[in-house]
């Protein structure tokens, strides 16, 4: 009875309880919240020089073709400060509320002067507001943009978790990472794109890959195959099954 109840303290967790507490169709829809809908723009700032001018003046400008198919439907913008130019403090720290977007040559946007007559979205936001803690890089960069979520800008400490499109990839993540501090998520492109996948999640010698509503689990040594509904329905097994694949 007392090996029973660590068990359940040892990988049991807030969304464990939340789902023991529904059911599994519930869970299904709590986890599909997290993904809906992705109104946060991650953009690129080039230099020091952009970004001071991007803070004082409250906006964020992108070439219009870059975004023309999506940006109407962003409520947010975070700023990503690549690593090739702002080394330690690469990553994300501000993000604003949009207040307004025009499309503008890009010569209007005078905080920032330019003779260019290439189209431009302009987004104005209320004020920048700083994240709860830095987004890192974590050995990747954003190639001109990417698109989140709220809840995942809040809740990320690395540039790849933006990226995480399932509530299956979500509740993996959220589980091993209570577990373990050296997981990593490897994505299919080290600059990261809208389309941007995560190929693995990696921990000491686990790999484990999400793909065809299965978790692929290895070790090198043996492997397991999960269903996602397994994984969303009895999270503490799976955990169970992970946990004796780390020899923890």
């Amino acid at each position: 009875m007392v090996e029973e109840l660590l068990d359940e303290l040892i990988v049991d967790s807030a969304d464990s309880a939340f789902e023991r507490a529904v059911p599994y169709v519930g869970s299904i829809w709590y986890y599909e919240q997290k993904f809906r809908p992705r109104t946060v723009l991650v953009g690129v700032v080039r230099d020091q020089k952009q970004l001071t001018a991007n803070l004082a003046g409250s906006f964020y400008h992108i070439p219009y073709q870059q975004i023309r198919k999506d940006c109407f439907y962003f409520d947010y913008v975070a700023l990503y400060q690549p690593e090739r130019t702002f080394g330690k403090n690469a990553g994300i720290y501000y993000y604003g509320s949009i207040a307004k977007m025009e499309v503008l040559k890009r010569k209007e946007i005078t905080e920032l002067p330019s003779g260019r007559e290439e189209l431009y979205v302009k987004f104005s936001v209320k004020g920048w507001e700083k994240l709860p803690q830095p987004i890192k890089p974590a050995g990747y960069g954003v190639r001109s943009h990417i698109y989140t979520t709220m809840y995942l800008l809040k809740q990320a400490r690395e540039l790849p978790e933006l990226s995480l499109t399932s509530e299956a990839e979500l509740r993996l993540w959220k589980e091993i990472r209570r577990l373990r501090k050296d997981i990593k998520l490897r994505m299919n492109h080290r600059y990261l794109s809208p389309s941007s996948k995560v190929d693995a999640i990696e921990f000491g010698q686990v790999i484990i890959k999400v793909a065809d509503k299965y978790l692929h689990i290895g070790n090198g040594e043996r492997e397991e195959l999960i269903s996602f509904s397994a994984l969303l329905n009895k999270p503490r097994a799976v955990s169970k099954t992970i946990l004796r694949m780390t020899k923890i």
